[in-house]
């Protein structure tokens, strides 16, 4: 009887542990939508509304940002990974969306 206890505990615990396992970051993923800008002026900011319904503020460097503001309204591929918003964060932050933030590393225009 011991043996069945210790057993089924071994398999409870192993299980446990392989059960919580840290995700994945910066996987590379593609999403397509509209660019739009948020926010009064001078306190801008741009974001993507996904085919899908997703919204997602982006980040990039200044001159990929820059370009993506000019295609306001065009739809685009855009190529990067999602920071998701944490739970322990504000609900309510500055230039943030509802589904997070979206780090852009390569982009075009769909024609």
């Amino acid at each position: 009887m011991k043996k069945i206890i210790l057993a089924i505990l071994m398999i409870c615990s192993t299980a446990f542990c392989f059960s919580f396992s840290k995700p994945k970051q910066n996987d590379t993923i593609s999403l397509k939508g509209y660019v739009r800008v948020y926010g009064n002026e001078p306190f801008t900011f741009i974001g993507i509304v996904c085919d899908s319904g997703e919204e997602y503020a982006l980040l990039a460097e200044g001159n990929i940002l820059n370009e993506l503001r000019k295609s306001q309204g065009e739809k685009i591929q855009i190529k990067g990974y999602t920071k998701k918003i944490e739970a322990d964060e504000s609900s309510v932050s500055l230039n943030s969306l509802k589904d997070g933030t979206f780090v852009v590393k390569d982009w075009k225009t769909i024609k």
